[in-house]
């Protein structure tokens, strides 16, 4: 669906597909950069949460934190399907 857009930059009228990407056919700047900029920040926080995850194995680590991670791991997805369960048992009870 297609509809226009007024351009924060040069002020013209010019089509806009509702894409962030979209630009202006006039001046050729962007006609959404806030949402630009929102993804860009999420992207950059994405990868900084991956990046300071405790879980993930790095290839400087040594043994004894590859077991601690791992360790750490399987833990946590034990703990996630206990709590799942009751989650589940008692969503699933009637009355």
């Amino acid at each position: 669906m297609t509809s226009e857009k007024k351009c924060p930059q040069c002020g013209q009228w010019t089509k806009w597909n509702k894409n962030p990407e979209d630009r202006c056919a006039h001046c050729d700047s962007v006609l959404d950069p806030r949402r630009v900029q929102e993804k860009i920040d999420v992207s950059t926080r994405e990868a900084e949460d991956r990046a300071h995850s405790f879980f993930i194995i790095r290839p400087q680590d040594g043994l004894p934190m590859k077991a601690i991670r791992r360790t750490a791991f399987v833990a946590h997805a034990v703990y996630a399907a206990i709590v799942w369960l009751f989650l589940v048992l008692f969503a699933s009870t009637p009355g």
